[in-house]
């Protein structure tokens, strides 16, 4: 490893630089900065392994509950009932009510001058 460059000569202590010895520190410095990363990198692989447990205990312990779910959910999903066959589908009776609710009445068209020529040139604007 390189020695770091010496300080100007004017630098107050520029007589005690021993280049060997900033290089040890350099060195000592990367060391523990080395092992404050691996220390660091376990920490976090600890948890991320507790995590895993947790998560799988999790999983396990609520793998009953979600197959049941999933199990009534999906009850007779492709089963046709079987009382219904032979009935005819019945026409669904729309009162006027629900029809204006949901289908409200077009708005009257625009007022143009020359609406009614307009109609007669195009009878389809009769329906706006």
């Amino acid at each position: 490893m390189d020695p770091s460059p010496p300080p100007p000569p004017n630098h107050p202590y520029s007589h005690l630089w021993n280049p060997k010895h900033a290089a040890d520190v350099r060195l000592l410095r990367d060391q523990q900065e080395r092992e404050k990363i691996e220390q660091e990198r376990e920490r976090l692989e600890k948890l991320r392994g507790a995590e895993q447990a947790v998560d799988k205990h999790f999983e396990e312990s609520l793998r009953p509950q979600r197959l049941a779910q999933h199990k009534q959910r999906s009850a007779g999903w492709n089963m046709t009932p079987t009382n219904t066959q032979h009935q005819q589908p019945q026409p669904r009776v729309v009162d006027d009510r629900m029809r204006d609710r949901y289908f409200p009445p077009p708005p009257p068209p625009p007022f143009w001058p020359c609406y009614k020529i307009a109609l007669k040139l195009e009878p389809k604007l009769s329906r706006i």
